[in-house]
């Protein structure tokens, strides 16, 4: 049965199925882990051996593996190998690999799904395609199946696959003045991405690699006067949230 998964700051997931007249809290069978009382961000449904089970990342516990049919949950932070146990975010590209955004620690890579181990990569000075920051803010996989990312640097950046090797890609903004920390990316039905920085909001082309600021009060975004918090786009439809 599907089901809609609520994250909360201090008690775990919540869930909400067909039946239910309100979210209950996520069933759990066995050992809680401190589960709950996690502060939970990101949670990915994932298949590990026909066995499907919930990825569930936090920001202060470390990585939750939680299985729908027995309902045991197992937690995997610094002992089991996972560099901190603060994850900011976390994604899943197209080969349906788990990635770990860290506070300062870099990329996480998730490997051997059944008995989890860790893959860190950081920022290396000396060479252009590792990661530009340690910091990562959110994952997108865009429609062709290309995996991007956003950190604390200007940008976005792209992880390419080959050969078990990575390379990261960063595109930065070469504006003027740059927009910084970009914490949501969309994209629309052109193939353009649009990117809710702390700055504002951006619209990128990913193929000229070329970003443009909706400027306040340009004819595109609102005006001053009314403090927009977000957008959200379906289809050829763009919705802004604001007061």
């Amino acid at each position: 049965m599907e089901a809609i998964y609520f994250s909360s700051i201090d008690q775990g997931i919540f869930e909400f199925k067909e039946g239910y007249d309100l979210i209950k809290p996520l069933e759990i069978v066995g050992e809680e882990n401190e589960f709950r009382s996690a502060d939970c961000n990101t949670v990915i449904l994932d298949t590990v051996n026909t066995e499907p089970i919930l990825w569930i990342a936090s920001w202060n516990r470390g990585l939750y593996k939680y299985s729908l049919l027995t309902k045991s949950l197992e937690l995997f932070s610094v002992n089991e190998g996972l560099p901190d146990p603060k994850i900011i975010t976390m994604g899943q590209d197209a080969n349906k690999s788990i990635w770990l955004g860290m506070d300062g620690y870099g990329l996480v890579l998730l490997e051997n799904k059944q008995n989890p181990t860790f893959k860190q990569f950081t920022q290396q000075w000396k060479d252009i395609k590792s990661i530009q920051s340690n910091t990562v803010l959110t994952f997108f996989l865009d429609s062709k199946k290309r995996f991007w990312y956003s950190n604390s640097n200007s940008g976005i950046a792209e992880i390419k696959g080959h050969d078990n090797q990575y390379d990261f890609i960063q595109y930065p903004d070469n504006s003027s003045h740059p927009w910084l920390f970009p914490v949501r990316l969309t994209e629309d039905r052109n193939n353009m991405f649009w990117i809710k920085a702390l700055d504002g909001t951006m619209v990128f082309d990913p193929d000229s690699k070329i970003f443009l600021h909706l400027n306040k009060a340009a004819g595109v975004y609102p005006p001053e006067e009314f403090k927009t918090y977000s957008f959200y786009i379906a289809d050829n439809t763009l919705v802004l949230v604001h007061e």
